[in-house]
């Protein structure tokens, strides 16, 4: 059997060693600093380290943390004025306002720094989370960059007894700025964006401002409401308002109220005979906008035989005879006058048609006049 004193002797006298390499660099090999990869003899840099203990260094220049690219920490330290745990991965410069990745072994997080101050980390159940307070020494927590400018931030707040995530386009000399949501679905499924404010047992609410000297829409769950400077904030929309009640979507429309009445040389008391389903472009004989829904119409008729006859009008979006609505003088002394006021609902262009059955030849004066529209 061997002497094991001996070996150990002789092996101590072996040190150190150095290996030759190709590549004009030298492996060596002694019991202060454990193997190392060096570039020369003599006054030489460090390029790999394996220490005694186990820890291992490589870089430019392991001498130095600004030029040790990776580190692996097989025992608890003190390193670069940082204390690593045993088991921990070093991955770049932890230096003050470097950027660097350390696997935390104790904690089970992988986390990007700044420095030796974490700014996010991958967690143990392998979710991404971003430390909102010293993220990028920002106040808010991630920036998004166009390559000359921040654009856009996304952070996390808890401040005066509220939390919560916010998400912000910034401004830009000159620029318009945009945020925009997206949900895009293929031409057989449709897209949809949920904005939810939740509370199962208190009131929730969701508002949308313009800004805090515009005013805002706060939504709860029995009503809508327009806050502060009503005289400043717009609600805008394209296309048609559509309530989905019993599984079916109802269109509704916004009501012009108008505060004086569109009128029409054509319809201002002129007298007229009988007259079959006719149509009324109300863009061109009242100046109504085109496309409206439906007009808010106040009517006037009268005709010299109606004692004895059934004189009517009928207004309608449609080109049947007989329907639509209707005002009737039949039965009132001749030329009494009949007054009401009608929605009538117009035809896809914004149109409506008129019926007349007067008692003879330009026996039925008739006034029409438009106080509003819905569009």
């Amino acid at each position: 059997m061997a002497d094991t004193n001996n070996l150990s002797t002789l092996a101590k006298r072996l040190r150190p060693l150095m290996f030759y390499t190709n590549s004009r660099s030298y492996i060596t090999e002694d019991p202060t600093n454990g193997l190392r990869m060096v570039n020369a003899i003599g006054a030489k840099t460090v390029k790999f380290q394996l220490e005694d203990d186990g820890d291992i260094f490589i870089g430019e220049d392991v001498s130095a943390p600004g030029t040790t690219f990776l580190s692996i920490f097989v025992n608890a330290q003190n390193y670069n004025n940082e204390t690593v745990g045993a088991g921990d991965v070093l991955l770049g410069d932890n230096s003050t306002d470097k950027a660097n990745i350390l696997w935390d072994r104790s904690e089970g997080r992988l986390k990007f720094r700044g420095g030796p101050d974490p700014k996010s980390f991958i967690d143990t159940d392998g979710g991404f989370v971003i430390l909102t307070g010293t993220a990028y020494n920002r106040v808010n927590a991630t920036s998004f960059n166009n390559g000359a400018a921040d654009v856009g931030d996304l952070s996390g707040y808890n401040i005066e007894g509220a939390h919560g995530i916010g998400l912000r386009s910034r401004p830009i000399a000159d620029h318009q700025s945009n945020l925009e949501i997206l949900s895009e679905a293929p031409s057989t499924s449709i897209g949809y964006i949920y904005l939810r404010a939740f509370n199962a047992s208190h009131e929730s609410r969701l508002t949308l401002s313009g800004g805090s000297s515009a005013g805002a829409i706060q939504m709860t769950s029995d009503s809508v409401t327009l806050l502060g400077d009503t005289t400043a904030c717009h609600f805008q929309f394209d296309g048609d308002l559509k309530a989905y009640r019993n599984s079916q979507y109802f269109a509704g429309y916004i009501f012009v109220p108008l505060t004086t009445p569109l009128t029409s040389i054509s319809w201002d008391g002129d007298s007229y005979s009988t007259t079959a389903k006719t149509l009324i472009d109300l863009s061109a004989v009242f100046g109504a906008p085109a496309g409206v829904k439906a007009v808010l119409a106040r009517v006037e008729i009268r005709d010299s035989g109606s004692s004895g006859f059934d004189a009517y009008l009928f207004l309608s979006p449609v080109d049947t005879a007989g329907v639509g609505l209707m005002e009737s003088c039949a039965g009132l002394g001749n030329d009494y006058r009949s007054r009401g006021t009608h929605i009538v609902p117009c035809d896809a262009n914004g149109d409506i048609y008129y019926q007349i059955n007067a008692s003879g030849s330009l026996t039925m004066d008739v006034k029409i006049e438009i106080w509003g529209y819905f569009i």
